[in-house]
């Protein structure tokens, strides 16, 4: 049987910023046991926010499965991802306003990131041709309107108290 995971995307800028501690302590208030089922995903800005990818996540990845990193387009930079030992990197081709990357990019991307053991993962597909294409160059997993079906929205937080 297959387990689900809990994926939180988080901005790299955050994890740097005053609000890692809050972010670690919430964390860390997680039994042990539910934290197996936690992924951070650190969304990188731009390229050259990538420098402080290691300093940003050593605080948050004891506590978590493992480290996503979602990649602006026409990345290549792999080593980084490596050294702080990320699970998966994600394209968002929503992040493209609508250009698809050719097909030798997407298989370069791919290439690229299960060279240094990472899986490659590609989001926002929204068409059969484009499911097709992301197989053919080699991502592991794919998401977006064409694999699934959105979820709705949550509504707003609710007090949780256990009833004695």
């Amino acid at each position: 049987p297959g387990a689900a995971m809990i994926a939180v995307a988080v901005r790299l800028p955050s994890l740097l910023g005053l609000s890692a501690g809050q972010m670690v302590d919430l964390i860390r208030t997680l039994p042990p046991e539910h934290r197996r089922f936690l992924l951070i995903e650190v969304v990188v800005p731009t390229l050259g926010a990538l420098a402080k990818l290691g300093e940003a996540v050593s605080a948050v990845q004891p506590f978590c499965r493992g480290i996503t990193v979602r990649v602006p387009p026409g990345f290549n930079a792999f080593e980084p991802l490596a050294r702080c030992k990320a699970m998966a990197a994600t394209i968002d081709l929503e992040d493209l306003k609508g250009e698809l990357p050719p097909a030798q990019a997407l298989a370069g991307f791919a290439r690229g990131v299960r060279a240094h053991k990472i899986l490659a993962v590609l989001a926002g597909v929204n068409g059969p041709a484009v499911a097709r294409a992301a197989m053919e160059a080699g991502f592991d997993f794919l998401g977006g309107s064409a694999i699934a079906r959105e979820l709705p929205r949550p509504g707003p937080a609710k007090a949780y108290a256990p009833a004695l």
